[in-house]
């Protein structure tokens, strides 16, 4: 009986095996044709430009990348969208590493105490409780009036 089982295991995964190797190539080649469209594409790009310079209308160089976002911006845009109520450094840090992974890692405590301070100055945030020592300052975000 225990044969059996071992047989039907072995069965078991070599489909399992032969399923997601068949769904790995077919990816490849998904990959593949949308790579080869991508070159393509910005190929044409590249001849519109070069068409447009030789008339001399001037045109933005392509870039590939998009815009970094910065901490500041990161940190500001979680506050703001994310966070009720009262919070902390460390809940700043964890929501910028969670929704922001473009952000280099690991992220600055200090940086990051410093914006906190800059957007408390500024007016947006209202400070709860100063922190000291291991105990961070907890803050608020102001209500706009």
């Amino acid at each position: 009986m225990k044969k059996t089982h071992e047989h039907s295991l072995d069965l078991l995964q070599n489909q399992l095996d032969r399923y997601f190797r068949e769904r790995l190539a077919a990816l490849s080649s998904e990959t593949a044709r949308v790579e080869g469209e991508r070159t393509a594409a910005l190929e044409a790009v590249g001849q519109l430009r070069r068409l447009f310079a030789g008339a001399g209308v001037a045109t933005r160089p392509y870039v590939d990348e998009p815009p970094v976002l910065s901490l500041t911006d990161a940190a500001t845009r979680v506050i703001t969208d994310f966070i009720v109520g009262d919070f902390n450094i460390n809940t700043v840090i964890d929501l910028v590493t969670r929704h922001y992974p473009e952000i280099k890692r690991p992220i600055n405590p200090t940086s990051v105490s410093g914006i906190l301070r800059s957007l408390q100055k500024e007016g947006t945030l209202e400070l709860v409780r100063h922190g000291a020592g291991p105990r961070p300052s907890v803050y608020r975000l102001r209500t706009r009036k």
